[in-house]
C-alpha cells in the first residue's frame, strides 16, 4: 500500500506541476498581449475634460477650430488660463478674471523668438523680439498697437527710440 500511495502521490505531484507550467505559460502569454495591446492602444476624441471631486472642470485638453490647446479652471469652474497653438506654428496663453474676461496675453510667434504682451482688447502692448541676426527689441506700444518707444541692440550697438502718435521718429539715442 506504500508503494501505491506513493504513485499517487508522485501522479498528483506531477499533475499539479504541470498545470503551474500551463498557468504560468497562459499567463506569460496574456501578459505579452496586453503589453503589446497596451502600447498599441489609440485613444481618439476632440476633447478630454478632468474635473474636481464636486464635478467642476478643471482641464480641458482639446481642438477648437483646429487648433489644440489647454484650458485651466479654477475651483468654480471658470476658465482663468489658456494655451492654444495656432495653424501658423505660434503659440498663445491667455490669462482670465473672475469673470473669464481676458486680462493678459503673451504670444509666441512663429516667424521667430518673440513675445506679445496684449491687453483685454487684444492690441499689442509690449513686444519683446529677437531678429534675424540676433539682435533684440523692445517694443513698446500705445492703445492703437503702434509702437511708441523702442528699445533696440542692432549689431551690439544699443539705442533707443521714441516715436509720436502718427509713428513718426522723435528722438533718437545711440
Amino acid at each position: 500500500m506504500a508503494s501505491g500511495m506513493h504513485e499517487v502521490v508522485v501522479i498528483m505531484n506531477g499533475t499539479l506541476l504541470l498545470s503551474a507550467l500551463v498557468s504560468a505559460a497562459v499567463a506569460v502569454l496574456v501578459a505579452r498581449w496586453f503589453v503589446r495591446y497596451e502600447r498599441r492602444l489609440t485613444i481618439r476624441t476632440e476633447r478630454v475634460v478632468l474635473t474636481d471631486s464636486k464635478g467642476n472642470t478643471r482641464l480641458m485638453v482639446g481642438v477648437t477650430d483646429g487648433s489644440p490647446g489647454l484650458r485651466f479652471f479654477d475651483n468654480a469652474g471658470k476658465r482663468r488660463a489658456g494655451w492654444t497653438l495656432q495653424d501658423d506654428g505660434s503659440s498663445t496663453v491667455r490669462f482670465y478674471d473672475k469673470g473669464e474676461k481676458p486680462t493678459g496675453i503673451i504670444r509666441m510667434i512663429a516667424e521667430g523668438p518673440a513675445i506679445a504682451i496684449e491687453d483685454a482688447n487684444g492690441t499689442s502692448r509690449a513686444d519683446l523680439t529677437v531678429g534675424p541676426d540676433g539682435s533684440p527689441g523692445l517694443f513698446l506700444n500705445d492703445q492703437s498697437g503702434k509702437p511708441r518707444v523702442v528699445v533696440a541692440v542692432p549689431e551690439g550697438f544699443p539705442s533707443l527710440t521714441f516715436y509720436d502718435k502718427r509713428g513718426q521718429e522723435v528722438f533718437n539715442v545711440f
